[in-house]
């Protein structure tokens, strides 16, 4: 990221709220440009709304900031290494633990998700949850302008 300097602040000496908002505009600018598969709907709106479901949960702050930056290390050129070094170790882990391996295929990468996500600890659990809920509502919102043609934009049978 261009502006990463920007990002590297003490966490312990950051408020909350500061290191929230920093992570949004973090996300945002590791998003700019991208869009929901399908749509002309700014990609940002996905992780805000994975971010407010995690919000809803009672999840504390590094969860929150981890609904936030969920794919920005499978969708950008931003390294687990980089949120480690802007968010902390916990925020990094719980982005690493929803992190897909896009190398292997769709099939692959589910099956890996749901024996892991099983296993995971509950802060996990409920990262996973919040992103599928938000793809869930997204595909209901497709499904009712699109009808069966929304299929069409998946690799998957």
């Amino acid at each position: 990221m261009e502006t990463k300097e920007y990002y590297q602040l003490d966490n312990s000496q950051v408020d909350d709220n500061t290191r929230l908002e920093m992570a949004i505009r973090y996300a945002a600018e590791c998003h700019k440009g991208q869009t929901r598969k399908g749509t002309n709907i700014p990609f940002i709106m996905h992780p805000l709304e994975v971010k407010e479901i995690l919000y809803e949960m009672g999840a504390d702050t590094n969860l929150l900031i981890a609904g936030l930056l969920h794919d920005v290390v499978e969708d950008t050129n931003t390294t687990i290494e980089e949120i480690r070094d802007t968010f902390g170790e916990d925020v990094a882990e719980l982005v690493a633990g929803h992190t897909e391996d896009k190398t292997k295929s769709w099939e692959e990468r589910k099956l890996t998700e749901m024996r892991e996500t099983s296993m995971a600890p509950l802060r996990l659990k409920m990262l996973v949850l919040a992103d599928k809920l938000a793809n869930m509502r997204s595909i209901r919102n497709d499904y009712q302008e699109l009808g069966n043609a929304l299929w069409d934009r998946f690799n998957a049978g």
